[in-house]
């Protein structure tokens, strides 16, 4: 199971605070509750906590824990899970068509950083374009900077989630290279037979990595009344991108997968749905083992 609930409170019409409680553990890309231990009581955890100001009225700034604040085609995980909350400062800029967005994301603060703050930051710049009512094309460019090389794993120490490794002159096991990523994304919404319809890729290059260094997703959606359908085939190489903050759910998490994932979705009421999500894909192909991985998930969510 898994639950969210979050308070947005609108001050001033230049303000904005929220506050938001999870399921799960500490778990930075997901807040799936495991049920058992003899159904004792479960965690909740801080989801978010952050503070916008919007100086004018096309930009924010905002400060603490919250909402990855980058615009993605059609939510891809490819490189940040859907559940991953940053943690740092963001500023977002829109106007007409053009959009901007940056951030500085804290991995570690001073206290768990051997050598002071580890964090990394991004930048990104796109544009809509909106061709009639139902048609529209929205792109991106956006840089990453992630620089892990030589250190343990960010999450867990010892886990690096299909990234490259070695052993250092202490003996411990550490990144192999940072992640310098340079990041491009397209979705074209339209409509076809009467039919909601939607185009998308996302594609990621590592700079830093001597090998397996590049991802990339390209899919569609579409629907008719309350059932929708989404197909996306996905590629993502070891050092692609950081493995703790990529998709946890396709390939078993984590980089070094490729394969395929199907979602079918049917709508009960404004608030109920159903949907069935299967994952048909192959792990370990860079670093081995190279190994066929399937996964069903079935959900029913209500929001409110």
């Amino acid at each position: 199971v898994r639950a969210r609930m979050a308070v947005i409170a609108k001050g001033p019409a230049d303000t904005e605070l929220g506050l938001g409680l999870a399921s799960g553990s500490s778990d930075p890309v997901s807040t799936n509750q495991t049920l058992g231990d003899g159904a004792s009581s479960k965690e909740i955890n801080l989801d978010l906590a952050y503070a916008t100001w919007r100086p004018i009225e096309t930009a924010s700034l905002t400060a603490g824990k919250y909402a990855n604040p980058f615009w993605l085609p059609q939510g891809s995980s490819l490189i940040f899970d859907g559940d991953l909350r940053p943690e740092g400062f963001a500023a977002g800029y829109a106007e007409g068509m053009f959009f901007a967005n940056a951030a500085y994301m804290y991995i570690e603060s001073d206290d768990a950083a051997p050598d002071g703050n580890l964090g990394t930051y991004g930048i990104q710049g796109g544009m809509k374009f909106n061709f009639t009512d139902k048609t529209s094309l929205t792109a991106d460019v956006a840089y990453y900077d992630f620089g892990v090389e030589g250190r343990v794993g960010t999450y867990e120490p010892d886990n690096f989630f299909g990234n490259s490794t070695v052993i250092n002159d202490q003996g411990v096991e550490v990144y192999q290279d940072n992640f310098t990523l340079y990041n491009a994304g397209v979705q074209l919404s339209t409509s076809l037979f009467d039919m909601p319809l939607s185009l998308f890729g996302d594609y990621v290059y590592n700079d830093d990595a001597s090998d397996f260094d590049t991802g990339y997703i390209a899919g569609f959606s579409t629907g008719m009344g309350n059932v929708s359908f989404l197909y996306q085939y996905q590629k993502l190489e070891a050092n692609a991108v950081l493995g703790a903050w990529t998709d946890s759910d396709f390939a078993g998490g984590g980089t070094d997968g490729e394969g395929s994932k199907f979602v079918l979705g049917y709508a009960l009421t404004k608030v109920w749905s159903l949907s069935a999500t299967y994952f048909d894909t192959t792990r370990g192909m860079d670093l081995g083992p190279d190994a066929d991985y399937q996964r069903w998930q079935l959900d029913t969510s209500w929001k409110y």
